[in-house]
């Protein structure tokens, strides 16, 4: 190819890659993400630390508990 036309494309290249750019960063003002409120995005985080915090409950509560006296049996000698 020759160096003009060649200088001449990659300019024309360049041009069509900063339109594509400028085109999503319009199309990126223009539509913005969904936002996700706070409490549905934290509600999955609250709901297991609830279930850890019933949890770690639970097993207070049962290590609470008075073992069972067991009947050793003697040792005759």
């Amino acid at each position: 190819m020759h160096p003009v036309a060649s200088a001449a494309h990659a300019r024309v290249r360049m041009e069509e890659r900063q339109a594509e750019a400028a085109r999503a960063r319009l199309l990126a003002v223009a539509m913005p993400p969904p936002r996700v409120p706070l409490p549905e995005r934290f509600a999955a985080t609250r709901r297991a630390l609830g279930y850890r915090l019933v949890e770690a409950g639970l097993r207070l509560v049962i290590d609470r508990v008075p073992p069972v006296p067991t009947v050793r049996p003697r040792i005759r000698g």
